[in-house]
Protein backbone atom coordinates (compact mmCIF):
# COMPACT_ATOMS: atom_id res chain seq x y z
CA UNK A 1 0.00 0.00 0.00
CA UNK A 2 2.83 2.38 0.88
CA UNK A 3 4.57 1.56 -2.42
CA UNK A 4 1.40 2.38 -4.40
CA UNK A 5 1.08 5.75 -2.68
CA UNK A 6 4.70 6.59 -3.42
CA UNK A 7 4.21 5.63 -7.08
CA UNK A 8 1.15 7.86 -7.23
CA UNK A 9 3.10 10.67 -5.57
CA UNK A 10 5.94 10.23 -8.03
CA UNK A 11 3.55 10.33 -10.99
CA UNK A 12 1.84 13.40 -9.55
CA UNK A 13 5.20 15.13 -9.04
CA UNK A 14 6.24 14.31 -12.59
CA UNK A 15 3.00 15.76 -13.92
CA UNK A 16 3.45 18.82 -11.74
CA UNK A 17 7.03 19.31 -12.96
CA UNK A 18 5.95 18.92 -16.58
CA UNK A 19 3.21 21.51 -16.04
CA UNK A 20 5.68 23.94 -14.43
CA UNK A 21 8.16 23.48 -17.29
CA UNK A 22 5.48 24.22 -19.87
CA UNK A 23 4.28 27.23 -17.88
CA UNK A 24 7.83 28.60 -17.59
CA UNK A 25 8.43 28.03 -21.30
CA UNK A 26 5.17 29.81 -22.22
CA UNK A 27 6.05 32.74 -19.92
CA UNK A 28 9.52 33.03 -21.51
CA UNK A 29 7.95 32.95 -24.98
CA UNK A 30 5.52 35.72 -24.03
CA UNK A 31 8.39 37.82 -22.62
CA UNK A 32 10.41 37.37 -25.81
CA UNK A 33 7.40 38.33 -27.95
CA UNK A 34 6.76 41.44 -25.83
CA UNK A 35 10.44 42.45 -26.03
CA UNK A 36 10.35 41.95 -29.81
CA UNK A 37 7.23 44.13 -30.10
CA UNK A 38 8.91 46.84 -28.02
CA UNK A 39 12.02 46.74 -30.23
CA UNK A 40 9.89 46.97 -33.39
CA UNK A 41 7.92 49.91 -31.98
CA UNK A 42 11.16 51.67 -30.97
CA UNK A 43 12.69 51.11 -34.41
CA UNK A 44 9.52 52.36 -36.12
CA UNK A 45 9.52 55.47 -33.92
CA UNK A 46 13.16 56.20 -34.70
CA UNK A 47 12.60 55.71 -38.44
CA UNK A 48 9.54 57.95 -38.33
CA UNK A 49 11.43 60.67 -36.48
CA UNK A 50 14.33 60.46 -38.94
CA UNK A 51 12.22 60.22 -42.10
CA UNK A 52 9.93 63.13 -41.19
CA UNK A 53 12.13 65.89 -39.72
CA UNK A 54 9.20 68.30 -39.47
CA UNK A 55 7.11 65.83 -37.41
CA UNK A 56 5.43 67.55 -34.47
CA UNK A 57 5.78 71.12 -35.79
CA UNK A 58 2.13 71.32 -36.77
CA UNK A 59 0.52 72.77 -39.87
CA UNK A 60 1.36 76.25 -41.11
CA UNK A 61 -1.07 78.98 -40.21
CA UNK A 62 -3.23 80.46 -42.94
CA UNK A 63 -4.11 84.12 -43.38
CA UNK A 64 -7.54 83.36 -41.97
CA UNK A 65 -5.94 81.92 -38.81
CA UNK A 66 -3.85 85.09 -38.39
CA UNK A 67 -6.94 87.29 -38.84
CA UNK A 68 -8.87 85.29 -36.24
CA UNK A 69 -5.95 85.49 -33.80
CA UNK A 70 -5.87 89.28 -34.22
CA UNK A 71 -9.65 89.67 -33.74
CA UNK A 72 -10.60 86.98 -31.21
CA UNK A 73 -8.97 85.72 -28.08
CA UNK A 74 -9.87 82.04 -28.53
CA UNK A 75 -12.18 79.79 -30.54
CA UNK A 76 -13.06 76.09 -30.54
CA UNK A 77 -10.39 73.94 -32.16
CA UNK A 78 -7.64 76.49 -31.58
CA UNK A 79 -4.19 74.92 -31.23
CA UNK A 80 -2.08 75.65 -28.12
CA UNK A 81 0.44 77.55 -30.27
CA UNK A 82 -2.29 79.79 -31.66
CA UNK A 83 -3.65 80.35 -28.12
CA UNK A 84 -0.19 81.45 -26.91
CA UNK A 85 0.18 83.83 -29.86
CA UNK A 86 -3.32 85.25 -29.29
CA UNK A 87 -2.61 85.80 -25.60
CA UNK A 88 0.62 87.65 -26.38
CA UNK A 89 -1.14 89.75 -29.01
CA UNK A 90 -3.92 90.78 -26.60
CA UNK A 91 -1.68 91.59 -23.62
CA UNK A 92 1.73 92.30 -25.23
CA UNK A 93 3.19 90.73 -22.12
CA UNK A 94 6.99 90.34 -21.91
CA UNK A 95 6.36 87.20 -19.83
CA UNK A 96 5.23 85.36 -22.96
CA UNK A 97 8.18 85.37 -25.39
CA UNK A 98 7.04 82.09 -26.95
CA UNK A 99 3.73 83.61 -28.04
CA UNK A 100 5.51 86.57 -29.59
CA UNK A 101 7.90 84.29 -31.46
CA UNK A 102 5.05 82.07 -32.74
CA UNK A 103 3.02 85.07 -33.89
CA UNK A 104 5.94 86.72 -35.67
CA UNK A 105 7.07 83.48 -37.30
CA UNK A 106 3.64 82.50 -38.62
CA UNK A 107 1.76 85.78 -39.07
CA UNK A 108 4.53 88.39 -39.25
CA UNK A 109 5.74 87.18 -42.64
CA UNK A 110 2.22 87.06 -44.04
CA UNK A 111 1.51 90.59 -42.84
CA UNK A 112 4.81 91.83 -44.32
CA UNK A 113 3.99 90.15 -47.64
CA UNK A 114 0.53 91.71 -47.75
CA UNK A 115 1.92 95.22 -47.04
CA UNK A 116 4.35 95.19 -50.01
CA UNK A 117 3.77 97.87 -52.65
CA UNK A 118 1.84 96.81 -55.71
CA UNK A 119 4.87 97.28 -58.01
CA UNK A 120 6.85 94.74 -56.01
CA UNK A 121 4.20 92.09 -56.63
CA UNK A 122 4.41 92.49 -60.42
CA UNK A 123 7.83 90.86 -60.85
CA UNK A 124 7.92 88.55 -63.86
CA UNK A 125 8.42 84.88 -62.96
CA UNK A 126 11.60 84.67 -65.04
CA UNK A 127 13.27 87.35 -62.89
CA UNK A 128 12.82 85.44 -59.63
CA UNK A 129 15.59 83.06 -58.63
CA UNK A 130 14.83 79.39 -58.11
CA UNK A 131 14.69 78.70 -54.42
CA UNK A 132 17.41 76.41 -53.11
CA UNK A 133 16.29 73.13 -51.54
CA UNK A 134 15.87 73.32 -47.79
CA UNK A 135 17.96 71.13 -45.44
CA UNK A 136 14.84 69.10 -44.61
CA UNK A 137 14.32 68.35 -48.31
CA UNK A 138 17.95 67.27 -48.71
CA UNK A 139 17.71 65.10 -45.58
CA UNK A 140 14.53 63.54 -46.93
CA UNK A 141 16.27 62.74 -50.22
CA UNK A 142 19.17 61.18 -48.32
CA UNK A 143 16.84 58.94 -46.33
CA UNK A 144 14.93 58.03 -49.49
CA UNK A 145 18.20 56.98 -51.15
CA UNK A 146 19.29 54.95 -48.10
CA UNK A 147 15.87 53.28 -47.90
CA UNK A 148 16.06 52.32 -51.60
CA UNK A 149 19.53 50.86 -51.05
CA UNK A 150 18.32 48.75 -48.12
CA UNK A 151 15.21 47.67 -50.05
CA UNK A 152 17.23 46.61 -53.13
CA UNK A 153 20.09 45.08 -51.11
CA UNK A 154 19.31 41.43 -52.10
CA UNK A 155 19.28 42.32 -55.80
CA UNK A 156 22.55 44.23 -55.46
CA UNK A 157 24.15 41.24 -53.69
CA UNK A 158 22.99 38.85 -56.43
CA UNK A 159 24.25 41.21 -59.15
CA UNK A 160 27.68 41.65 -57.52
CA UNK A 161 28.09 37.89 -57.01
CA UNK A 162 27.15 37.27 -60.71
CA UNK A 163 24.45 34.87 -59.55
CA UNK A 164 23.06 32.71 -62.35
CA UNK A 165 19.48 33.59 -61.22
CA UNK A 166 20.06 37.32 -60.65
CA UNK A 167 17.16 38.37 -62.90
CA UNK A 168 14.73 36.26 -60.88
CA UNK A 169 16.24 37.63 -57.65
CA UNK A 170 15.68 41.20 -58.88
CA UNK A 171 12.06 40.40 -59.82
CA UNK A 172 11.40 38.80 -56.41
CA UNK A 173 13.12 41.68 -54.61
CA UNK A 174 11.21 44.43 -56.45
CA UNK A 175 7.76 42.77 -56.45
CA UNK A 176 7.73 41.05 -53.04
CA UNK A 177 10.48 42.87 -51.18
CA UNK A 178 7.95 45.08 -49.39
CA UNK A 179 6.91 41.98 -47.45
CA UNK A 180 9.63 41.12 -44.99
CA UNK A 181 9.37 37.45 -45.97
CA UNK A 182 9.94 38.22 -49.66
CA UNK A 183 12.95 40.42 -48.85
CA UNK A 184 14.51 37.70 -46.66
CA UNK A 185 13.83 35.04 -49.33
CA UNK A 186 15.53 37.21 -51.98
CA UNK A 187 18.50 37.82 -49.67
CA UNK A 188 18.91 34.09 -48.91
CA UNK A 189 18.58 33.25 -52.60
CA UNK A 190 21.19 35.85 -53.53
CA UNK A 191 23.55 34.41 -50.91
CA UNK A 192 23.35 30.82 -52.19
CA UNK A 193 26.06 29.28 -54.36
CA UNK A 194 26.24 30.61 -57.92
CA UNK A 195 26.49 28.42 -61.00
CA UNK A 196 30.27 28.87 -61.18
CA UNK A 197 30.74 27.83 -57.54
CA UNK A 198 28.72 24.64 -58.00
CA UNK A 199 30.97 23.34 -60.81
Amino acid sequence: MIKKISDLDRAFLQLRLEFLKRQTKARATRKRAAAKRRRIALAAGILLALAIPTYGQGAKWTKEDCRRIEKERAWPGMSPEMAAASEWLQRRSPDNPGGKRLYLENCGQQNAASKKPAAANIIPPAATKASAPTPNFALGLLFLFLGACVYLFPGIIGQNRHHHQRTAIWVLNILLGWTVLGWIAALVWASTATGEQRV
